[in-house]
């Protein structure tokens, strides 16, 4: 069983970077630009480089912003948008509205959506 310490804590928790690599590339097979295979050790390379940013405190400031497509795009992440997929967009934003409800429902602040919990 792995254990999800979150990109932003790499430092701490070598965990992190592990499943980064493990999870966000698993498909990522072949490099855009030349089509050669991507290899582990070059997966683990990204991980690690995309963590390392994003756990700048230097240049991200605080845990609390979000941070937008344009910028993850910066860091030459490929973001798919639910946009492009109307029946993922309506089913996401339905369970975000559920979610708003239950939370102001029972007054619960901060909510965080687990495997263990629903």
């Amino acid at each position: 069983m792995w254990r999800w310490c979150g990109v932003l804590e790499h430092k701490q928790c070598p965990y992190s970077i592990f499943a980064v690599g493990t999870f966000k590339f698993k498909d990522w097979d072949a490099h855009r630009s030349t089509q050669n295979q991507v290899t582990p050790e070059e997966k683990a390379a990204r991980a690690k480089e995309i963590a390392e940013n994003l756990s700048d405190n230097n240049e991200w400031k605080s845990h609390g912003r979000p941070i937008n497509r344009e910028e993850l795009a910066r860091l030459k992440l490929r973001i798919d948008n639910l946009e492009d997929d109307p029946g993922l967009y309506e089913k996401v934003m339905l369970y975000h509205e559920l979610m708003l409800d239950y939370v102001r429902k029972y007054n619960l602040s901060p909510f965080v959506h687990t495997r263990e919990f629903l």
